[in-house]
């Protein structure tokens, strides 16, 4: 069904490598706003990114739309299953993906937004094989913003929720947490709770980095 919908579109390699290049870029702008402009509250830190880190962070979310598909393929295109067993496997996946969500959430567990974007991406991908017209941009959408700015802000969450190195600077006895890193770069918080200063420095200015 895939091939078949890419040779109606008559795309060659070139232009599959083209989409999912701009594929890959977007979602990446999408996931570093959810991970620091609304996460770290530092949108000026995309600034500094490149496009090859824009382009890296979301190549696993990429991978997992491709299985995504490969998974909706073999549930309503296969010959082998009745159409009512097709509908019940996907309405079956749909309800564990809830369940785990809702637990999630009882618990108070930051898992729960990763979960969140699993089911919004797979309803997604429904929506853009099986709607038309406004169904199909909606699901676009989704699939290019809402779903890796929730996979960004996600994993803001758990790197905060985690123990992150502490380290001092050359010229500075201040104690600072590595947030992040990117290139030869470093991104320092001061505060796991509060964050009031954030410094981005080269990785040869850190000395006495540790693990609280």
């Amino acid at each position: 069904m895939i091939k078949d919908k890419l040779d109606q579109l008559g795309l060659g390699a070139a232009q599959i490598i083209g989409l999912g290049t701009a594929f890959l870029f977007i979602t990446g702008v999408s996931y570093y706003y959810g991970y620091y402009v609304v996460g770290l509250k530092a949108d000026w830190l995309i600034n500094l990114l490149t496009t090859k880190e824009l382009l890296i962070s979301n190549i696993r979310l990429g991978a997992g739309f491709i299985l995504a598909l490969m998974f909706l393929q073999e549930i309503f295109f296969s010959d082998s299953k009745p159409k009512g067993k097709q509908h019940r496997t996907f309405l079956i996946g749909c309800g564990v993906l809830i369940a785990i969500l809702i637990l999630l959430i009882w618990r108070d567990n930051r898992e729960w937004l990763q979960v969140l974007s699993y089911l919004i991406g797979l309803l997604a991908l429904f929506g853009l094989m099986y709607f038309k017209y406004l169904g199909r941009l909606i699901s676009i959408l989704l699939i290019f913003f809402v779903v890796p700015f929730l996979n960004g802000y996600s994993a803001y969450q758990k790197k905060m929720a985690s123990h992150l190195p502490v380290v001092s600077l050359k010229d500075d006895a201040k104690k600072w947490y590595i947030f992040d890193t990117f290139s030869d770069q470093v991104i320092l918080i001061d505060n796991m709770k509060k964050i009031e200063n954030i410094k981005v420095v080269q990785v040869n200015k850190l000395e006495n980095i540790k693990v609280e």
